[in-house]
């Protein structure tokens, strides 16, 4: 099955969520000792059995979901049943090496995570509705404050609520230590930042303190008139690099850093970009590059070695062209983003198979 990237699906709702309140999150473990899960994470069904194939017991974690009456936006229409495959975030716990995967409130409901190793099945059942949803929240910021810390559930086959398996006290004292793992990295990361912000800033009165360099006077000169719009190009900052990271069948991860341009989607943290394909006479459009941004999210952002994954493509191109040409044929591709000075960048050529 394809990654359906939906943005916009995961807007926080002004109904169900408060300003502050942290999101609700888990790991998955083996046993009852909080084993973390075993083998490879997997991002697709065929992933899964490539995998399985070469014995690495590979497993998936995924949220289903149906679009619900108050989505405002598109493709995807209220009613639609969605599936998205969730990636996870690395923790470490002394020698152990954890995955956390984090939920928003989202314009849908009947929402559950579909976790599948070796051929079984569990299901959590999520709750959209505030009057459930609260007491989770709660427990949270018991535990952790207005931050995220995940809660530990173990994995084995049947169908479970979120809420059951929250409130299985076997794994409280993994939870705690999980939680006082993230807060020093926080801290950790605060005083980082302190301690470069100090450093820059005796810097700058070092060289405050320095007596003015030697200037060798030069006769004037009359500079060229220089055009507002020339000079907002030149101040404003673009893509320093842009490289492919890695590539599954039609979904691309890129690599970036600088400041590049966005959709302005709410919550959104999509590049604009268009699609490029070699062909006999050189390269040509496949998809165009879109100069219009949405106006509920950021215009821009900036990234350093920052990874980020374009939706499939070749859902993207059906999603985004007339239906005469929405298919995304096999063939050699590139990517071409805009940075914020309006230059474009391209990537490498990469393969669609």
């Amino acid at each position: 099955m394809r990654v359906l990237v939906l943005v916009l699906l995961w807007l926080p709702l002004i109904s169900t969520a408060q300003p502050g309140a942290p999101s609700l999150s888990f790991v998955l473990v083996e046993n009852a000792r909080g084993r973390p899960m075993r083998g490879p994470i997997a991002e697709d069904g065929m992933m899964v059995e490539l995998l399985n194939a070469q014995g690495k017991r590979p497993w998936m974690v995924q949220q289903l979901f149906t679009v619900s009456a108050a989505y405002p936006y598109g493709p995807e229409k209220p009613g639609d049943r969605v599936q998205w495959t969730m990636a996870g975030t690395p923790m470490q716990l002394g020698g152990r090496r954890y995955l956390r995967f984090e939920l928003s409130d989202c314009y849908c409901v009947d929402q559950q995570v579909v976790v599948q190793r070796d051929g079984q099945v569990m299901r959590i059942r999520v709750p959209n509705d505030p009057r459930e949803r609260q007491p989770l929240v709660e427990a949270v910021q018991r535990r952790s404050g207005d931050h995220v810390s995940p809660e530990v559930f173990r994995f084995r086959p049947g169908t479970f609520t979120f809420a059951e398996l929250a409130a299985e006290p076997v794994f409280d004292a993994l939870e705690g230590r999980l939680a006082k793992r993230l807060e020093q990295q926080r801290e950790a990361q605060y005083n980082a930042e302190q301690r470069a912000l100090a450093s820059a800033t005796k810097q700058a009165e070092r060289n405050r303190r320095k007596a003015p360099p030697l200037v060798l006077v030069t006769p004037p000169s009359i500079p060229r008139p220089v055009h507002p719009a020339e000079l907002h190009v030149v101040m404003v900052p673009g893509i320093d690099s842009l490289t492919v990271a890695r590539v599954n069948a039609d979904t691309v991860w890129l690599r970036i850093t600088g400041r590049v341009m966005l959709d302005g989607g709410c919550a959104s943290n999509r590049p604009l970009f268009g699609i490029e394909l070699w062909t006999d006479s050189g390269w040509v459009e496949r998809l165009p590059l879109q100069h219009a941004q949405m106006d509920c999210g950021m215009p821009w952002a900036d990234w350093r070695d920052h990874e980020v994954m374009l939706p499939p493509l070749r859902w993207w191109t059906g999603a985004n062209q007339p239906a005469a040409t929405r298919e995304l044929k096999p063939g050699m591709y590139r990517v071409v983003l805009m940075g914020a000075n309006r230059e474009r960048r391209w990537t490498d050529a990469f393969e669609v198979r």
